[in-house]
């Protein structure tokens, strides 16, 4: 199993995370888990709402969360940003 680092942003706490992900998973999986996992980190800034979503840092572009990891392009140090 390939894994690789993203960098996450959360606008609602102005802070950035480093998150290890299977390249394998879907999109929308990463997206649940990181929620969870960074509500808790953020001091309870960042809620996930019940469909979290990632989009570009750079351009603002919504992912397809049903697509894997690896297929969208992603690679280690991509941006991205948790809405």
């Amino acid at each position: 199993m390939t894994r690789m680092t993203l960098e996450i942003y959360l606008p609602a706490a102005e802070r950035t995370f480093d998150v290890q992900v299977s390249a394998d998973a879907r999109l929308g999986q990463v997206a649940e888990l990181a929620a969870k996992a960074l509500s808790g980190l953020s001091g309870g800034l960042y809620e996930g709402g019940e469909a979290p979503a990632f989009c570009d840092r750079a351009t603002g572009e919504l992912l397809d969360i049903n697509m894997p990891v690896w297929e969208l392009g992603l690679r280690n140090s991509s941006r991205l940003m948790l809405i």
